[in-house]
């Protein structure tokens, strides 16, 4: 659905609150548009208390008909984190290649009687150097608008203990059935259950050091200097993206990436973006989890919500090498609405 959906319709969801979106939805319909053929949703009616179908006024948080307005999608782009090793599955290279060459041509046709054309955004994994080089070099030129990568420098912050052992959440649900093969065919008994054996963690303990560890943060400036290198000798018709960043993954720690000391790697990573001429970088996650800009109760900011804005605002285009003797992390210099003269 995602090649060929055009325009999302939403609901102007000021008059709402966060509840009603909630259990309503906000979504009113989808309009599709398929070789010179358009198809469109009804827009859907609210029932009062008694079951009847209307169009409640704008004070009782009705669907206001009359303030829809259309999105129209910028790019499109499909799976996440096959690339390289992948997360739980991957793709091969080669066949990954040839298969956005292919996806490329239906989007040629899907759009070839309009003036906008949406970009193609891959592959939306962790950079691979060699991995990302062949993708590339697969594809071939301009089929990938956008080469788009994944970073969570934090690590992992939950954490399973197996009483001496400590696991990744990746690895958990593995040794749970492999414990159960155990018990099934060999009538293996244990003095301890799976389910008292199994501890989750509350909290890593060290992530709020590594948000304050500078040499920690500037880890991540090799992989964009890596990717920027790649793209320059093998793709220089795309431009580079950040598709997803969190901090750290796992949803995030609990008052510690929804706190104010979770900006200091978040700004820090935007500087270091920007030196290496990333053109978008899309926060994980607007609502969800600890590390979401938005609470996900109340949808009030939380404290990176405010960097983000102030980011957007205030920094521009042009970049600034800058250099200090004294012993601070960095400096990123970035001007806006800077007169010629």
């Amino acid at each position: 659905m995602l090649n060929v959906i055009k325009h999302l319709i939403f609901l102007d969801v000021k008059n709402h609150k966060p509840e009603d979106l909630i259990s309503q939805g906000s979504i009113l319909g989808v309009e599709v548009s398929i070789s010179r053929k358009s198809y469109s949703t009804q827009l859907v009616v609210m029932e009062d208390e008694n079951g009847n179908q209307n169009s409640a006024p704008p004070q009782n948080g009705g669907f206001l008909i009359p303030n829809i307005f259309t999105l129209t999608i910028p790019k499109v782009d499909g799976g996440n984190e096959l690339s390289g090793k992948g997360i739980g599955a991957s793709v091969g290279v080669a066949q990954y290649g040839k298969d956005l060459i292919k996806l490329k041509q239906i989007l040629s046709t899907l759009y070839e009687s309009s003036k906008f054309k949406p970009s193609l955004v891959e592959p939306g994994g962790f950079y691979e150097k060699y991995w990302y080089e062949r993708l590339l070099q697969v594809s071939g030129s301009g089929i990938i608008n956008v080469l788009t990568h994944h970073l969570y420098n934090l690590g992992q912050y939950i954490i399973y203990s197996f009483q001496y052992l400590t696991l990744s959440a990746y690895l958990v649900p593995r040794v749970i059935y492999f414990v159960h093969l155990l018990e099934k065919y060999y009538c293996l008994s244990f003095l301890i259950s799976v389910s008292k054996l199994i501890s989750l963690s509350d909290s890593d303990e060290h992530l709020e050091r590594k948000i304050l560890d500078p040499e920690r943060l500037s880890r991540v400036e090799s992989i964009f200097s890596n990717l920027s290198e790649t793209i320059k000798i093998y793709g220089p018709w795309s431009s580079a993206w950040v598709g997803e960043a969190g901090g750290a993954y796992n949803s995030g720690g609990n008052h510690v990436s929804n706190r104010f000391l979770n900006n200091f790697w978040y700004l820090d990573q935007l500087g270091i973006a920007s030196c290496y001429s990333t053109k978008v970088y899309s926060r994980q996650t607007l609502i969800g989890g600890n590390y979401g800009l938005l609470n996900t109760t109340t949808f009030a900011p939380n404290p990176d919500y405010y960097s983000a804005v102030l980011w957007h605002r205030l920094m521009g285009k042009k970049i600034l090498a800058v250099s200090s003797d004294v012993h601070i992390k960095d400096f990123y210099i970035q001007l806006e609405n800077v007169s010629k003269s």
